[in-house]
Protein backbone atom coordinates (compact mmCIF):
# COMPACT_ATOMS: atom_id res chain seq x y z
CA UNK A 1 0.00 0.00 0.00
CA UNK A 2 1.66 3.20 -1.20
CA UNK A 3 1.65 6.65 0.28
CA UNK A 4 -0.36 9.33 -1.46
CA UNK A 5 1.39 12.16 -3.31
CA UNK A 6 0.67 14.79 -0.64
CA UNK A 7 2.17 12.62 2.10
CA UNK A 8 5.26 11.90 0.01
CA UNK A 9 5.78 15.57 -0.77
CA UNK A 10 5.33 16.49 2.92
CA UNK A 11 7.93 13.90 3.92
CA UNK A 12 10.42 15.16 1.31
CA UNK A 13 9.79 18.78 2.35
CA UNK A 14 10.23 17.87 6.02
CA UNK A 15 13.52 16.10 5.35
CA UNK A 16 14.87 18.96 3.24
CA UNK A 17 13.70 21.54 5.76
CA UNK A 18 15.28 19.59 8.63
CA UNK A 19 18.58 19.35 6.79
CA UNK A 20 18.64 23.08 6.07
CA UNK A 21 17.77 23.93 9.68
CA UNK A 22 20.46 21.62 11.01
CA UNK A 23 23.04 23.31 8.74
CA UNK A 24 22.06 26.82 9.90
CA UNK A 25 22.08 26.13 13.64
CA UNK A 26 25.60 26.26 15.03
CA UNK A 27 26.61 23.65 17.56
CA UNK A 28 26.56 25.45 20.88
CA UNK A 29 27.73 24.60 24.36
CA UNK A 30 24.32 23.23 25.36
CA UNK A 31 24.46 20.45 27.90
CA UNK A 32 23.45 16.91 26.89
CA UNK A 33 20.64 17.06 29.46
CA UNK A 34 19.23 20.20 27.85
CA UNK A 35 19.46 18.63 24.38
CA UNK A 36 17.67 15.51 25.58
CA UNK A 37 14.92 17.61 27.18
CA UNK A 38 14.40 19.59 23.98
CA UNK A 39 14.33 16.37 21.91
CA UNK A 40 11.72 14.75 24.16
CA UNK A 41 9.57 17.90 24.20
CA UNK A 42 9.76 18.09 20.39
CA UNK A 43 8.78 14.42 19.95
CA UNK A 44 5.82 14.76 22.32
CA UNK A 45 4.59 17.95 20.67
CA UNK A 46 4.73 16.44 17.18
CA UNK A 47 3.09 13.26 18.45
CA UNK A 48 0.22 15.30 19.89
CA UNK A 49 -0.19 17.16 16.59
CA UNK A 50 -0.14 13.89 14.60
CA UNK A 51 -2.78 12.34 16.87
CA UNK A 52 -4.87 15.51 16.63
CA UNK A 53 -4.61 15.47 12.84
CA UNK A 54 -5.63 11.82 12.80
CA UNK A 55 -8.51 12.43 15.20
CA UNK A 56 -9.82 15.35 13.12
CA UNK A 57 -9.61 13.29 9.93
CA UNK A 58 -6.87 15.41 8.36
CA UNK A 59 -4.44 12.47 8.29
CA UNK A 60 -4.88 8.75 7.92
CA UNK A 61 -3.40 6.51 10.59
CA UNK A 62 -0.42 5.65 8.39
CA UNK A 63 0.18 9.29 7.41
CA UNK A 64 0.04 10.40 11.05
CA UNK A 65 2.56 7.72 11.99
CA UNK A 66 4.88 8.64 9.11
CA UNK A 67 4.70 12.35 9.93
CA UNK A 68 5.46 11.65 13.57
CA UNK A 69 8.40 9.40 12.70
CA UNK A 70 9.91 11.68 10.05
CA UNK A 71 9.20 15.07 11.64
CA UNK A 72 9.03 14.15 15.32
CA UNK A 73 11.57 11.37 15.84
CA UNK A 74 14.16 11.62 13.08
CA UNK A 75 15.43 15.23 13.59
CA UNK A 76 16.00 14.91 17.37
CA UNK A 77 17.58 11.48 16.93
CA UNK A 78 19.97 12.78 14.28
CA UNK A 79 20.77 15.86 16.35
CA UNK A 80 21.51 13.82 19.47
CA UNK A 81 23.56 11.34 17.43
CA UNK A 82 25.51 14.18 15.82
CA UNK A 83 26.15 15.88 19.18
CA UNK A 84 27.36 12.64 20.75
CA UNK A 85 29.63 12.00 17.76
CA UNK A 86 31.22 15.45 18.06
CA UNK A 87 31.68 15.05 21.83
CA UNK A 88 33.55 11.77 21.43
CA UNK A 89 35.74 13.04 18.57
CA UNK A 90 36.80 16.23 20.39
CA UNK A 91 39.92 15.73 22.55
Amino acid sequence: MGLDVITQSCIVYSLNNTRSIMKKVPAGPASPTHALFVAIAWMLAIQALAVLGWHLGLLTRQAALMHWLVVGVLPPALALWQSSATETSTP
